[in-house]
């Protein structure tokens, strides 16, 4: 059996845990970090 979930956030998959005790499957998904962003230097034109 295999089943689809969307989720509403991006979800980090590298530390995806699910559980299945007594009938009952948990599921944690940890939201990935944000994304960081990039310094970039602009120089003057010559």
């Amino acid at each position: 059996m295999s089943r689809i979930f969307n989720f509403p956030v991006e979800i980090d998959i590298d530390n995806v845990q699910a559980t299945l005790e007594n009938g009952i499957l948990q599921i944690r998904a940890p939201k990935a970090a944000a994304g960081k962003g990039k310094l970039i230097r602009v120089r003057r034109a010559a």
